[in-house]
């Protein structure tokens, strides 16, 4: 029977990065400037779900807005405050840049009149005046995205999923964050649960190819998986890790209907498989490797070139990747 997710385990930090390689056995077939698009996690129990779609977030999100005291607890999980919310947060985060004279990452007159549009249009549907939901449309993607990716990358919650085109890339955000929530004291889900699977760091590998979804999800225009990219040139980060996004638009978003958090992950197993062929590739890859590898793919990735330093460029990420190689563990030849 067709699975649209493919699990592969990874024992050793040689076959992982291997397989992740575009030259390995799974990617060397794919154009340059293929759709597949890679993420990490350091938790195997981490799903993916942006960060202003997640239940925990909520309360940052509302506090980062500036509404909670005018949207009452009550509506917080429509679509309609989620909507708000998210604008808010882009707004203040527009006017604080400005105020404090740092650059926007495209015309700032255009996305003041964007922003204020959209408000404006958001607060007409919680009024009742209207009932569509003016939020992440077809063209929101251009006329936010920028801004969208900036807040992204500064730790606030937007709907946008990071990726990157990068394997390897991906690979390294998994170990780091393992290194980080280890130095964080956050337990990791094997000291609970003792399986290998939820001891796993895993690497997330998705064709984002739109085609391929619209049918196996009954997909209309206007919904499903949609690739956002931001211009690098304004944001250095995301040029460094060869980054782009992704929103999931469901094709249900009635202003007063509840907030679909689905994972990305549980969306894709949704997929009928009698709505695919069963020769057809999956949909995604699933790289699961044990902990205890994890500095020997640090320090594989660093002979790659793959550091701290690289992915974020200036004087902080050279002194981190300084730091970095103390998790580093050679492999020994023998």
């Amino acid at each position: 029977m067709y699975e649209p997710i493919k699990k592969i385990l990874c024992e050793d930090a040689h076959d992982l990065l291997e397989q992740l390689s575009p030259r390995g056995p799974l990617f060397r077939y794919a154009a340059p400037e293929s759709s597949w698009l890679f993420r990490g996690h350091g938790r195997a129990e981490y799903r993916l779900v942006p960060a202003a779609l997640r239940p925990e977030n909520t309360g940052n999100l509302y506090s980062l807005a500036g509404i909670p005291a005018t949207i009452p607890p009550e509506k917080h999980d429509s679509n309609i405050a989620q909507a708000l919310a998210e604008v808010m947060v882009l707004s203040r985060l527009y006017w604080d840049l400005d105020r404090y004279g740092l650059s926007l990452p495209q015309d700032p007159v255009a996305l003041r009149e964007n922003l204020a549009g959209k408000l404006i249009a958001l607060k007409k549907v919680y009024d009742g005046k209207r009932d569509d939901l003016p939020w992440w449309g077809t063209d929101d993607h251009i006329a936010f995205a920028p801004l969208m990716a900036l807040a992204q990358h500064l730790g606030l919650p937007t709907r946008l999923l990071d990726w990157t085109k990068s394997g390897l890339v991906a690979a390294y955000f998994a170990a780091r964050q393992l290194i980080d929530f280890r130095n964080q004291n956050i337990e990791h889900a094997s000291e609970e649960q003792g399986s290998e699977e939820a001891d796993a760091v895993v690497v997330w590998a998705m064709d984002s190819n739109p085609d391929r979804y619209a049918a196996p999800l009954g997909l209309t225009s206007g919904t499903g998986i949609v690739r956002v990219a931001a211009p690098r040139a304004s944001n250095p980060n995301l040029h460094a890790q060869d980054g782009l996004f992704t929103v999931y638009r469901p094709k249900e978003t009635l202003p007063p209907k509840p907030v679909n958090r689905e994972p990305l992950e549980d969306v894709i197993r949704g997929i009928p498989p009698r709505a695919v062929a069963e020769n057809a590739p999956p949909f995604m890859y699933r790289f699961a490797f044990p902990p205890s590898i994890v500095g020997n793919v640090l320090w594989l990735l660093a002979k790659e070139g793959i550091t701290y330093a690289r992915l974020f460029p200036g004087n902080r990420g050279v002194a981190e990747a300084m730091r970095e190689k103390q998790y580093w563990q050679p492999i020994i030849g023998r």
